[in-house]
């Protein structure tokens, strides 16, 4: 495999996933489970988010650009994601938030990354989104609240988890 930069990135992140990456390699069945890398891996904090999308796109794109006969079906989650009203403003307008709302939809990364759209990260630089783009964002929120519900961060019991898990009594 040519792109072992990509890999080695993975491999930070976690070694049992890259070892699934390798082994799916050249299978139709690696761009699932590419699509699914925010449920694998939920990510801990923002930069590691942005890192794993950054390294699920280059994977994607790595796949394809080696095997690009291997088919490459929409997720379920892209399928959902593209029928809404308020997506194909958004990808027009900007493509790269366009590709990371599908890449997080139905995942709790959906909202992290969301969150990351609302704050300058780039030290008071960012312009900030035409009214009808933000709009268009704060309605896809609203759909995926809906679409979602058991994700909605706002909806979460904090101790339904320790209730279940009797590791974190």
């Amino acid at each position: 495999m040519k792109n072992i930069e990509i890999l080695r990135k993975l491999n930070r992140l976690s070694p049992d996933v890259t070892e699934q990456v390798i082994g799916l390699w050249g299978e139709p069945g690696l761009f699932e489970y590419i699509h699914n890398l925010p449920r694998h891996l939920p990510p801990s904090d923002m930069e590691q988010l942005l890192e794993l999308l950054s390294i699920t796109e280059e994977l994607r794109q790595a796949h394809l650009d080696e095997f690009p006969k291997i088919p490459c079906e929409p997720a379920p989650e892209e399928v959902e994601v593209r029928a809404t009203e308020q997506f194909p403003l958004i990808d027009e307008r900007f493509p790269h938030i366009g590709r990371r709302l599908i890449q997080t939809w139905g995942s709790y990364a959906f909202y992290m990354y969301v969150g990351t759209l609302f704050t300058d990260t780039r030290g008071g630089s960012r312009r900030g989104f035409p009214p009808e783009v933000l709009l268009a964002i704060t309605k896809i929120v609203k759909v995926h609240e809906v679409a979602h519900p058991r994700l909605d961060p706002r909806r979460i019991d904090i101790w339904a988890d320790v209730f279940h898990d009797r590791q974190k009594l």
